[in-house]
């Protein structure tokens, strides 16, 4: 497109911003995923898990974990959070994680 072109009629906001967000999202192909077919967000401390998936359902997204069952806690356990591939970036910004 050169300067000066108008864009395609019913070009919303929306599909603005869903543009810059496919240009500007990382190369996850290579992520691994839970048993739902999600994608990998983080893997933290189990301690911090409770406070990050409270984050992530405040914005709306649907996370998943995958946590270590009883006698495998202990004080350096960590555990990962999974989330849809589509809302990695949303995931990511909303923990302000680095990509």
């Amino acid at each position: 497109m050169s300067r000066g072109e108008e864009l395609p009629d019913g070009f919303s906001f929306e599909d603005f911003i869903a543009a810059i967000d496919e240009v500007d999202k990382a190369d996850d192909v290579d992520l691994p995923t839970d048993w739902d077919g999600c994608s990998l967000l983080a893997t933290m401390p189990v301690v911090e898990i409770a406070a990050a998936l409270s984050k992530l359902r405040e914005a709306g997204l649907d996370p998943h974990t995958d946590v270590p069952g009883g006698e495998q806690i202990d004080r350096g356990a960590t555990a990962s959070i999974f989330v849809p591939h589509a809302s990695l970036g949303r995931a990511r910004e909303v923990l302000h994680l680095e990509r």
